[in-house]
């Protein structure tokens, strides 16, 4: 199972409350499923102690030797319970370092950080072999102290060598902290042993960019592009490297893919999953879903989803992730419910307008009604993107199902002017309804 990769990261903490973010738009054949590494229920401030405090990994006292006794009424009440649980579970056996380690997974998959950290310090002290404590810590701190971080991972790569994710996020620190030599030499020796890592190859091909080798960043770019089409920011460095190159169509091109994809770069990061796999909250059971919809475990994703709805039903994104599982798995009548669901949380969420437009233009028992429908669904959104081609393209669809055929050459027209490809055998049928029109005329 899939999480992202941890970098570029942000510096600044999620917070408690879950915050509602704009809807993303979801490319009109699949839908991408964002996994996020972190939960939208977290802690607004680092902890305090953790920049520039020392590892303690070994053969040390710990200051602290009860586990940590925060507050928990924010909190969502079976989030609290699950932390009581293992908390309880420290106490009764408070030499096991998988219990310490436990609680410091529980903590950090709620995005407690300060309360992970002595957890997982305690834990690699009682059993210094274990590989999962000092890499969790490394995950744990990286954002407020890169340097603390990378001391915790270094630790965690001797236990462990050649775990690829250890290598990446070992790689994505020496960049933030500038030293890109010691990176650009890391990101060569995982790919020496993987060379199809997607995550290695999008490090390398930025860091070429860097120095000015456009050449050798679109070699490694486009590989990691083969590997992760939908991941945005692969698009968003293609774009740059297109236009050191001079090529400046397949710059505008990547870059208007960049704006369209929602997908994130991934990696299988076993430990990780573990840790997130803990999380019980709302937005947890969310990215639980997503992380299982991205892995093709669709009944899991459903139930996941379904859980997390039934936590805090009004979330229009929720419904949306939902809806795309049941279209997939061919349940169309729920899958539209589901969209409708959303728009009527949210009547902006453009993505649940598209989607439902579509299966309302392609379901077999069509009819006007149905067509009329998406065809004013489109025209809503267009009508705030009158510059995307792919929106124009499905209209013209719409339009051709609902027999306009002279207006569906109208946004064909369009949809190849902003560069949109228009399937041959959609302009074939197209043409035996109505001749295309000659240019200037619609």
């Amino acid at each position: 199972m899939m999480v992202n990769l941890p970098w570029p990261a942000p510096r600044k903490r999620a917070s408690l409350r879950p915050e509602r973010r704009p809807p993303a738009r979801v490319p009109a054949v699949a839908a991408v499923l964002s996994i996020l590494v972190g939960a939208a229920c977290g802690k607004p401030s680092p902890s305090a102690g953790v920049a520039n405090a020392e590892p303690r990994l070994s053969g040390e006292t710990a200051e602290v030797r009860l586990p940590p006794d925060p507050d928990l009424s924010p909190l969502e009440t079976q989030v609290a319970a699950k932390i009581r649980s293992h908390r309880q579970a420290v106490l009764e056996s408070p030499t096991s370092a998988e219990s310490w380690g436990r609680l410091g997974m529980v903590f950090q998959s709620h995005e407690m950080w300060q309360e992970a950290l002595p957890c997982y310090r305690r834990a690699a002290e009682l059993d210094p072999e274990e590989f999962r404590w000092p890499y969790l810590l490394a995950h744990d701190v990286h954002q407020e102290d890169p340097e603390l971080s990378l001391r915790y991972l270094e630790r965690a790569m001797d236990l462990r060598p050649g775990f690829a994710p250890a290598g990446l996020l070992r790689a994505g620190l020496l960049e933030e902290l500038g030293r890109s030599d010691s990176a650009f030499e890391q990101y060569q020796e995982i790919l020496a042993a993987r060379p199809q890592l997607a995550g290695a190859n999008f490090g390398l091909g930025r860091l070429y960019l860097e120095r000015g080798d456009a050449e050798s960043a679109l070699l490694h770019l486009q590989r990691a592009l083969e590997l992760q089409p939908e991941a945005a920011s692969i698009h968003a460095s293609l774009a740059r490297a297109y236009r050191l190159t001079g090529d400046a169509e397949a710059a505008a091109r990547a870059a208007d893919l960049a704006r369209r994809e929602q997908g994130q770069l991934a990696l299988d990061d076993p430990v990780m999953v573990e840790m997130l796999e803990e999380a019980v909250s709302s937005a947890g059971y969310r990215q639980r879903g997503q992380r299982a919809a991205f892995a093709g475990e669709w009944t899991k994703a459903e139930s996941l989803l379904r859980k997390a709805l039934e936590l805090r039903g009004e979330e229009a994104d929720v419904h949306f992730e939902l809806a795309g599982i049941l279209a997939r798995a061919g349940r169309l009548e729920e899958a539209m419910e589901g969209y409708r669901e959303a728009l009527r949380i949210d009547p902006r969420h453009e993505s649940a307008a598209i989607r439902l437009a579509i299966l309302l233009t392609f379901q077999p028992s069509f009819v006007t009604a149905d067509v009329d429908e998406a065809i004013a669904l489109l025209r809503g959104v267009l009508s705030a993107r009158p510059d995307d081609g792919e929106l124009h393209f499905h209209l013209a669809v719409a339009l051709a199902r609902g027999g306009d055929h002279r207006t569906a050459w109208v946004h064909v027209k369009k949809a190849r002017e902003l560069g949109e490809p228009v399937p041959p055998g959609f302009l074939d049928a197209l043409r035996q309804q109505q001749p295309e029109p000659p240019d200037g005329e619609g």
